[in-house]
């Protein structure tokens, strides 16, 4: 991932607007009791953020968009299933989009997070924070990706340079959940189904066969 990838699409907010009309019959209340919701088409700029690495396949048929935050533990309670899903279907893309929903410790994590992904450790740095017990602070978030091979005085330094490059990618994110309807975390983009709230893995697996078929 080069460091110009992290110059957002000039269509981002006119995909962001198409989604919000057509996630308009989303439901007011609780997310989790929320139905998923289909979507129009024109939702690249969502699942293929050349600023986002992506875990499963690269070139996948079937993209899943998890917004989500590395302290949420509904979020952490599905990433085993979610793991599992990724590994018994080989053309399953996942793109992990941060969402802040308890401050600027997961803000701290989702740097470094990517900044791992610049020495090849995307995968082991997620991995690293998901499946963490507890609560998150700097200190902990150091640690856990010190522990998986990330150099912390590289990945710092390359937060440093690019912060205002990762504010932007960080407000997009912000822009697509609002357009897609999305009140916290987990929800998920599958295909073009917004589904909000944790999901069950029968549920998912239904919905990326949707998506297939269509």
């Amino acid at each position: 991932m080069s460091d110009s990838l992290f110059r957002p699409s000039r269509r981002a907010l006119m995909s962001a607007a198409a989604a919000a009309t057509a996630a308009a019959c989303l439901p007011a209340h609780v997310q989790a009791q929320a139905q998923p919701a289909p979507l129009s088409s024109g939702l690249r700029d969502i699942t293929h953020d050349v600023a986002l690495p992506a875990l499963g396949a690269a070139q996948g048929d079937v993209t899943i968009v998890k917004f989500f935050d590395y302290q949420c533990s509904y979020c952490k309670r599905s990433y085993p299933e979610l793991k599992a899903l990724l590994a018994e279907d080989p053309k399953l893309r996942l793109v992990m989009r941060d969402l802040f929903v308890y401050g600027e410790s997961s803000r701290h994590a989702a740097r470094l997070v990517l900044a791992a992904a610049r020495q090849g450790k995307y995968a082991d740095a997620v991995d690293a924070l998901m499946t963490h017990p507890g609560r998150l602070n700097e200190a902990r978030v150091d640690a856990a990706l010190s522990a998986r091979g990330v150099d912390m005085a590289a990945a710092k330094a390359w937060v440093e340079r690019h912060s205002e490059r990762l504010q932007a990618l960080f407000e997009r994110n912000q822009r697509f959940a609002r357009a897609l309807g999305f009140r916290g975390t987990p929800s998920y983009l599958i295909g073009r189904t917004a589904a909000p709230g944790a999901i069950r893995p029968a549920q998912m697996r239904e919905l990326v066969a949707q998506a297939r078929a269509a």
